[in-house]
């Protein structure tokens, strides 16, 4: 079989640290499927950054984690997972996902795929999947 080339995702907007939990998901695709993943734990980390764009090191330095752990690729996302953890307010999560109905010339599935990424950040725990059958 040939080798195919993947493009790693695009750079992170900084400014919107919401996506962040996105653009990871698609980084760790590209890890797996590139084979990065079976690369030196310090090359995985250099790709990250580089990926990331140029804020990126600058925010990794701002975490204070050490110099050992910022040549280990899982330690690394872990800062960046806590830097960009988002406060959510759950009461106006749980809002948003209520009123939440399905628009004109919206397919069904992709009404129940909304409503699995709106129900994540409601904190519902085991009534997620009662909560959107019920809508």
């Amino acid at each position: 079989m040939d080798s195919v080339r993947l493009e790693p995702p695009g750079e992170f907007n900084f400014a919107k640290p919401d996506g962040w939990p996105r653009w990871i998901r698609q980084f760790e695709q590209f890890r797996q499927a590139s084979g990065l993943s079976e690369a030196s734990q310090e090359r995985q980390v250099s790709t990250l950054l580089y990926c990331l764009g140029n804020d990126a090191d600058d925010i990794l330095r701002s975490t204070r984690i050490s110099e050992e752990d910022r040549k280990r690729c899982g330690t690394v996302r872990a800062s960046f997972d806590d830097f960009f953890k988002v406060r959510k307010n759950i009461i106006f999560e749980r809002a948003r996902f209520n009123r939440r109905n399905q628009s004109d010339g919206e397919s069904i599935e992709q009404y129940i795929v909304a409503l699995y990424t709106l129900v994540e950040d409601c904190q519902y725990g085991n009534f997620k999947e009662e909560m959107i059958r019920d809508r």
